[in-house]
């Protein structure tokens, strides 16, 4: 393969990760994906972040959300992933509008809640 070629093939390739993680387009959201891949590829990385992009802008709540991984350690560090970033995103919404704001109580109420996604 020519290094065009190749430089091509890595620009498709960010393409449909930034488009499964969501981040492309809120239309994204509305579609559902199976991600196939080998190991190491990223699949745990990309599902993760789709689910934290979904939970984040409001588009789906932990209890409609689902998503089938090959492994119980994948399982657990997408819901470690996930607790991760949803904890960080409570801290920079309470430095940014307090502790008591409506920010701060809806990612709260989503950690509350993220036993009820079905992983």
């Amino acid at each position: 393969m020519t290094e065009t070629g190749r430089a091509e093939e890595i620009r498709r390739e960010e393409g449909l990760r930034e488009e499964l993680a969501g981040r492309k387009s809120a239309e994204t959201y509305g579609v559902n994906y199976l991600i196939e891949a080998g190991a190491g590829a990223g699949k745990t990385y990309i599902l993760t972040n789709r689910i934290i992009n979904q939970l984040l802008t409001g588009k789906a709540r932990p209890e409609e959300l689902a998503a089938i991984t090959f492994t119980e350690k994948a399982t657990q560090q997408m819901v470690d992933e996930i607790d991760k970033r949803l904890l960080k995103q409570l801290d920079e919404a309470a430095a940014a509008h307090g502790e008591e704001s409506a920010e701060a109580g809806r990612i709260r109420a989503l950690i509350d809640s993220i036993d009820q996604m079905q992983i």
